[in-house]
């Protein structure tokens, strides 16, 4: 997963950063796109428009249609736009000429050599047409033998093979009648591979050896696969392509200490005498190739239960206390999607394990998800960070995409749109619509980044391969539209056409015409419209909109709402947009007035006979693009005052920020402060913090204060505390004789059970009191969470006392992928200058791991810019060139070309 900040600011005492802007996306959720600069979009407004008037009655219902715009128009000599749909060459649904019908698979490991040894049956018919010859997928093996099985009877067969595909010629033509098993004895070398990756997914590898032979002390011994997109086939031949799919049996041979994990149930585990164990795992249901899975471990397994099906936790010992904590909310979780979607979770047990270096976020192998290991934590980083977002989302996937899995990649929407839009779903189940509505939104910020720089179809054939397809458009931009969707249909239909989707397509490969049709069917509309331009075509509707309040000629009371689409019409249509205006009186009273647009430039009008406090397009806030509303500060402050979801307040307090000197709207901020949640705290007080100097900061100083000690919401806390992160909030606060409440405020938050808070305490105490702060930092300096351990450890580079040294190249080694991890590279070169050898050399070491390990490509390179100051060393020179030929990132390529070239 990629995290990219703006440059930190730092301070004059310790010079730490004290800011650092990020989003987080998951997984995989999930991993999508970062982007660090804004890209000026250029283009001229040169096409027609038509502008029409629509009439709404108050006492009507039923939604006005504008009328349909001309076509699009097509204007010469403008420029195209970065984000522009780009051409990558047709990628259709794989041909099947086989069909794979079971893969048997008894292996053994080599953890010195980090090879597979594997044997395979694999039974299989051609799929329509007869065949004289089969392909499969088999990358970086030896094969050993290779043979026909008839009874008891072996025939080998003729065969060639490139290191990628296995092609075998067989003994005779076939038809679909017959069915054939071929056996492959075979050594799978994935370590020693050329792998490549994604932002998504980091590498392609198929299978891993952790630690394999013990030399990182704190970190246990694992083996573990992911297969998306196409990397399975790195462990064992197969047809791996996600329109193919069979039923699987595993053996796995492993010594006694270690504890197994794979698709379906447990049939049976045998001491075999010799210290190691053969652990038999049998799936009889079918699934698609990428989601088999393999997981070898020293585990604790935390038992649970869904109904009458296993549901279990596997952890390390050290985090399996936690492990209802963290994953205790997974049985509720199966049993609310179970009963929305009327499709009962469909495989035989739910396993959920938690591995050391995983390349993604977390996979939703079938009836046996990976989680990468930030779930490895204790209860006090749990109170910041539960990641009940990635374990709803792997689970949503056991019913769209290993279930019901989509034909191709072009179609990875139909997996991934849906399990990111599920995380919302369970957020309104558990814990209502605010905390729902805060996730979307989070969703549509990741997909409006991106869409800065690149704009697709959701369903797009012309890719650039499976991974193009891992971004924010496949994930969040695809939850949007699902949401839309349950809007247009209604909360009954939605759910009734997914059951109707999810029936009719068991067990089976499909595409998005398959999706439409289930909901037509249910609903009886035709809803092609909304298929094409929201899931067949680029971008997103850019509105602008104004209100005017004028009268008729009968005095009756009309509120006009002007809206245009102003996006560029050679990429993107001219949107359908089915939505409702709201119309708040000056005492907080509402009506809704549904109205619907199909052209490009419309005006509807509403009579309404009340004192118009606030108008608003899109009342419920579900539309998938950007609105630019033009309207006076009042409505603003009326929209802060009665907004009925947390959408409306976000947007009130980020336009009020621009009148934060007018007493009223201090007064509605400080109203805010105590709205019951937590985001619309979270942005009052940070609308707030811009009010600088005034009569009313003392006010807003003292609630900032009572906020940092005694708000609920840990991140409410943090964010309070920042404040005071500044010498001139620190400096005030004294002058004000607030310095009492400042002082109780950072112990509080010092002692407080978040680390996060804990974090934020320490860094406003290097403004209020450095040497204070160094004494806590060196105390500090070996928490688990990332953020506390962080800032302890920059201000330990800071003060760069010799005696600190190992703590701060051992909080370097084992900092996880993060915002931290980045901040203690980017300032570890200067940091090593007056270190001697022996330290330089061990932290040459530590920072040769991070730049080929590193899950987040601009850290990797921050630590290569380090090392290249090493490169006098042959082997640090040698290090470049095997980065230059290993790392997929082309920012990293040309830079490691840059230093050996040198």
């Amino acid at each position: 997963m990629h995290h990219l900040c703006k440059p930190a600011q730092s301070c004059s005492h310790l010079r730490l950063p004290v800011s650092c802007y990020f989003f987080k996306d998951l997984p995989n959720y999930y991993n999508m796109k970062w982007t660090n600069c804004m890209l000026l979009l250029l283009g001229l407004s040169l096409f027609a428009c038509k502008s029409t008037k629509d009439v709404v009655s108050s006492q009507a219902p039923d939604p006005v249609v504008a009328e349909a715009d001309e076509p699009r128009a097509i204007v010469e000599m403008q420029l195209t736009p970065d984000w522009a749909p780009k051409y990558k060459g047709e990628n259709p649904s794989h041909t099947r000429t086989f069909d794979l019908i079971h893969t048997a698979l008894d292996l053994r490991f080599d953890w010195g050599k980090q090879h597979v040894l594997g044997k395979a049956r694999l039974l299989l018919k051609p799929y329509f047409y007869p065949a004289a010859s089969l392909s499969l997928d088999a990358k970086g093996f030896d094969i050993h033998q290779l043979a026909l099985v008839n009874g008891s009877n072996q025939k080998e067969l003729k065969y060639t093979y490139d290191g990628e595909q296995l092609h075998i010629e067989l003994d005779q033509p076939y038809t679909r009648q017959d069915t054939l098993q071929l056996y492959i004895a075979y050594t799978a070398k994935p370590a020693e591979r050329a792998t490549s990756g994604s932002e998504a997914i980091t590498s392609d590898q198929g299978l891993y050896f952790i630690n394999p032979d013990g030399s990182e002390p704190d970190k246990p011994t694992q083996i573990w696969t992911q297969g998306e997109p196409q990397s399975n086939s790195c462990w064992f031949p197969t047809i791996d392509w996600p329109n193919e799919r069979c039923s699987q049996e595993t053996r796995l041979t492993v010594e006694e200490k270690y504890v197994t994990v794979s698709n379906g149930r447990l049939v049976s585990s045998t001491s075999n005498g010799d210290g190691t164990r053969t652990d038999y795992w049998k799936q009889e249901l079918p699934h698609a190739p990428y989601l088999f899975a393999v997981v070898v471990g020293e585990f604790v397994v935390t038992p649970d239960k869904w109904r009458d099906k296993e549901v279990n936790y596997y952890m390390e010992a050290k985090y399996a206390p936690y492990a209802r904590l963290i994953f205790g909310h997974t049985p509720e979780m199966m049993e609310y999607f179970s009963n929305a979607l009327g499709v009962d979770y469909p495989w035989d047990k739910y396993a959920q394990v938690v591995v050391r270096d995983f390349v993604s976020g977390a996979m939703e192998n079938t009836s046996c998800a990976i989680f990468y290991d930030a779930l490895n934590h204790d209860a006090r980083q749990h109170l910041d960070e539960t990641n009940e977002d990635i374990i709803v989302h792997e689970l949503f996937h056991h019913w769209f995409g290993d279930l019901v899995t989509m034909e191709s990649f072009a179609n990875l929407p139909l997996n991934e749109s849906f399990a990111t839009y599920s995380e919302a779903l369970w957020f309104r189940h558990k814990y209502g619509e605010e905390e729902a509505d805060y996730h979307l939104e989070q969703d549509l910020q990741n997909y409006l980044s991106e869409a800065e720089t690149k704009r697709e179809p959701l369903i797009r054939f012309h890719h650039g391969g499976p991974d193009d397809m891992f971004d924010a458009h496949s994930y969040q931009k695809g939850g949007r539209v699902l949401h839309m969707l349950l809007h247009e249909v209604g909360e009954e239909a939605f759910w009734a056409s997914l059951n109707l989707y999810l029936t009719r397509n068991a067990y089976t490969d499909v595409e998005i015409d398959e999706l439409r049709l289930a909901f037509e069917d249910v609903t009886g509309r035709d809803l092609r419209w909304f298929f094409d331009q929201w899931f067949l075509e680029p971008g997103h509707p850019e509105l602008e909109v104004n209100y005017r309040i004028t009268r008729d000629e009968n005095g009756q009371q009309l509120v006009q709402v002007g809206v245009e689409q102003v996006q560029d019409l050679r990429y993107m249509p001219v949107y359908r947009l089915p939505l409702s205006v709201q119309i708040t009186d000056t005492e907080g009273n509402t009506a809704r007035f549904p109205v619907e647009m199909t052209n490009r430039d419309t005006t509807f009008v509403i009579e309404y006979a009340g004192n118009v406090g606030n108008v608003i397009y899109d009342a419920d806030q579900i539309l998938l693009g950007v609105k630019e509303e033009s309207k006076p500060y009042s409505y603003w402050l009326n929209q802060l005052t009665y907004g009925q979801n947390y959408k409306q307040k976000q947007q009130a307090i980020e336009q009020l920020t621009a009148h934060i000197k007018k007493d009223e709207v201090v007064n509605a901020l400080l109203l805010a402060l105590k709205d019951d949640f937590w985001a619309t705290r979270l942005e009052a007080l940070q609308a707030l913090s811009q009010y600088g100097e005034g009569a009313r900061r003392k006010k807003i100083v003292r609630e900032t204060l009572r906020m940092a000690r005694e708000d609920e919401k840990s991140e409410v806390r943090k964010t309070a505390i920042q404040v005071f992160a500044d010498d001139d909030a620190i400096k005030f606060a004294q002058e004000k004789e607030l310095g009492s409440e400042l002082d109780n405020m950072l112990i509080a938050g010092l002692k407080d059970s978040s680390y996060n808070v804990n974090a934020a305490a320490l860094q406003a105490l290097t403004f209020r009191s450095p040497r204070e702060a160094i004494a806590i930092a060196k105390e500090f300096a070996h928490a688990p969470s990332p953020s506390l351990m962080g800032i302890c450890t920059l201000i330990l580079m800071q003060v760069d006392d010799p005696a600190d040294f190992e703590t701060v190249l051992n909080n370097l080694r084992r900092i996880p992928a993060s915002l931290e991890q980045a901040q203690i590279v980017q300032g570890f070169g200067p940091y090593l200058q007056n270190k001697s050898e022996a330290q330089q050399k061990a932290a040459v070491e530590v920072l040769k791991k991070i730049a080929a390990d590193g899950q987040v490509w601009w850290i990797r390179y921050s630590a290569l810019q380090i090392l290249s100051d090493y490169t006098s060393q042959p082997e640090i020179q040698e290090f470049f060139r095997q980065r230059l030929q290993a790392d997929s990132d082309e920012n990293i390529k040309e830079y490691c070309q840059e230093v050996v070239g040198g």
